[in-house]
């Protein structure tokens, strides 16, 4: 047994990638667990988004693009590659790439449609910040965009 001298200093890297697969173990449990009591992956994810909406209070009145840069981190940080953020106050796209993978959706025993349940956090998202949101997956890919209808 190690003593207090020993103990292990982790890096800051394992530390952020043993976070990001938690991240993403505990979201697709969810959508697994809606599913095993007779809810809907899309049902679970938008219940969280009503968690995390009040969250992006600050993101309120700072346009399209300031919604879609936070979905892309937020989606890079559960192990999507960012691929492309294009846009204006008024209409924003990200584009991610890679998540999650099939040994994942495997182990989860989920279908990629479920997974994809995820993308559907930022719909309840948009609503409380007051912009329109849609996404769509097109292979590896998943644009996210955001609209402020307002104007």
């Amino acid at each position: 047994m190690p003593t207090a001298d020993q103990t292990p200093d982790f890096p800051a890297e394992e530390i952020l990638e043993q976070a990001r697969g938690n991240a993403t173990a505990a979201g697709l449990a969810l959508f697994r667990y809606a599913r095993e009591h007779g809810n809907s992956p899309v049902s679970a994810a938008r219940w969280l988004g009503t968690l995390f909406a009040p969250g992006w209070e600050d993101v309120r009145g700072h346009g399209a693009r300031q919604a879609a840069h936070w979905a892309a981190l937020n989606s890079v940080s559960l192990g999507a590659t960012m691929h492309e953020l294009v846009g204006d106050e008024r209409q924003a796209s990200a584009t991610v790439t890679g998540w999650p993978g099939n040994e994942v959706l495997a182990f989860f025993g989920l279908s990629q449609e479920e997974a994809d349940s995820t993308f559907d956090v930022f719909a309840t998202v948009a609503e409380y910040i007051g912009l329109e949101y849609s996404w769509e997956r097109h292979g590896d890919s998943v644009t996210m965009t955001f609209t402020d209808g307002s104007s």
